[in-house]
């Protein structure tokens, strides 16, 4: 007499193989843009909670205007981090692996290095900037970021239309305005050039999470949630510090 068989329990293909997140099932793109979107909460949180830390310790701000190489240093770190998640494989839980392939909690841990390095970095903002300015430029940047995602989450736009096409012309744009950054420290900018190139800036991040957030739905595979949220913290990072730019000029003036 044969022994009845135990049926394993479904796993989806989807966590087996390669796949990308927009051909799962829909419980799986939830899932996944759950999980994206709450690393990105954590890393945003954690930045704000630092900010204004240094803003309510006097202490901290006089260490970090004087202490340069420690700037320089969470700089340095933050890049190097940056590109280990950027590039490196995931792990498959072989035997005997490179050391640069991580683990998704090894992935967890060197985003929270990164994310301390950037908070670090920007912390320099609390000092230089009035609080009403960076308050209106936090609200400003959640605005964008919020309507650009309910927009291509409640719509079929990202189904109709390719924004991928858009890469070429914002990678241009980028190294056009990091030529114009390397520029200005050599030469400086009068104050009408210094407000167009941070409208220049705004628009080129703005564009940036449109077609990140799309790139999310569309093309990336399930596991790479970090990545993904890293992807979304660096653009909305970069759209806050040339708001807050503008803000601050319009404050000047």
């Amino acid at each position: 007499m044969t022994e009845p068989s135990v049926s394993t329990p479904f796993i989806p293909d989807d966590f087996k193989y390669s796949t990308k997140v927009s051909s799962c099932e829909n419980e799986i793109k939830l899932r996944f843009l759950r999980n994206v979107y709450s690393i990105l909460l954590f890393q945003l949180t954690l930045t704000f909670a630092f900010g204004l830390y240094v803003y309510n310790s006097p202490k901290l701000q006089y260490f970090i205007v004087t202490k340069l190489w420690v700037d320089i240093l969470a700089i340095v770190i933050g890049l190097v981090t940056c590109i280990w998640l950027s590039f490196a494989p995931s792990s498959t839980d072989e035997e005997n692996e490179p050391w640069y392939v991580l683990s998704f909690p090894q992935q967890l841990a060197l985003l929270f290095v990164f994310t301390l390095a950037e908070a670090y970095s920007l912390s320099i903002v609390v000092v230089v900037y009035r609080p009403e300015v960076i308050l209106n430029a936090v609200m400003m940047t959640l605005f964008v970021v919020i309507g650009i995602t309910t927009t291509l989450m409640s719509t079929n736009y990202f189904k109709i239309y390719d924004f991928q096409k858009w890469y070429y012309w914002l990678n241009m744009l980028l190294w056009v305005m990091i030529g114009f950054s390397l520029s200005s420290i050599f030469f400086s900018f009068n104050t009408n050039l210094d407000l167009l190139i941070s409208w220049v800036g705004v628009i080129l991040f703005t564009g940036y999470i449109f077609v990140d957030t799309q790139l999310i739905l569309r093309k990336v595979l399930i596991g790479e949630e970090i990545k993904c949220a890293m992807m979304l913290y660096l653009d909305i990072i970069n759209l806050f510090l040339y708001i807050l730019r503008i803000l601050s000029r319009n404050e000047d003036d």
